[in-house]
């Protein structure tokens, strides 16, 4: 079945090194495509720096799930499907996220990997109230990070040239200067309400729910729900449970 947890906090740190992430193995005679799954070699290519290395290795055995943040980029979602355990992208419509997740499965499926072995979860603000004006102002607020999921707003047909092209995205995630700030609310003033509302749960319990049963249509089949930006934090996760996790749609496997 949907499974769904909570993030009460949440804590972005600036990342601004490119990164990329290869594999060693450790039995070339178990490994996948000659990647053990069970160790991790992480590159780090920092500037001034030929290789940064850090080892992972797993002790646990079976290894925990590896849930791998991925949605725009072809690339990424090949490795998923190759390696991942599960799929965690940031938000995105219901809509795109189908597209994508097509993608990943057909390239599971090309490598010889089942798809259903990949849980597709994705990233929610939630947010629940009947005050439509407050709903509103929220979605406003959280247009700023619906900029960061390009894919979606080009999906949806926004005119993208109408965004920073390169001001705000997932390896520069804290930004505090006030002229940055000032051009993102700009840009994010001209993404439309109904894709913002169509990313984020905010809203009454009954818009709230039919939100997450077409992400549930669209293939989610684990929620990961930030209410942080809530007013009402217990609240919000109070009304989601009596209000709204009994009315999600029901799948197998």
């Amino acid at each position: 079945g949907v499974q769904t947890c909570a993030l009460p906090i949440s804590v972005e740190q600036e990342v601004d090194l490119p990164v990329r992430v290869g594999a060693r193995p450790q039995d070339p005679a178990q490994a996948h495509d000659g990647v053990d799954r069970g160790r991790l070699l992480v590159l780090l290519e920092v500037a001034g720096l030929e290789e940064g290395r850090r080892d992972q290795v797993v002790v646990a055995d079976p290894h925990p799930p590896v849930h791998v943040g991925a949605l725009g980029s072809n690339r990424a979602l090949r490795i998923t499907a190759e390696l991942g355990d599960g799929w965690m992208p940031f938000v995105s419509t219901p809509a795109y996220f189908r597209k994508r997740l097509d993608y990943l499965t057909a390239h599971a499926t090309s490598v010889g990997r089942d798809p259903a072995t990949i849980e597709p979860s994705v990233w929610v603000y939630l947010d629940i109230t009947d005050d439509r004006e407050y709903a509103d102002a929220m979605l406003k607020e959280l247009a700023v990070f619906t900029l960061a999921e390009r894919g979606s707003l080009k999906h949806s047909g926004f005119d993208l040239s109408q965004l920073p092209s390169d001001v705000f995205n997932f390896s520069r995630l804290v930004i505090s200067d006030d002229e940055t700030i000032n051009r993102l609310a700009e840009a994010a003033a001209n993404v439309p309400m109904d894709v913002v509302r169509d990313m984020h749960a905010v809203g009454s319990p009954a818009e709230v729910t039919e939100l997450l049963n077409r992400m549930i249509d669209a293939g989610v089949r684990h929620f990961i729900l930030n209410p942080c930006g809530s007013a009402d934090v217990l609240q919000t996760m109070r009304r989601f449970t009596e209000e709204v996790r009994p009315k999600l749609k029901s799948v197998s496997g």
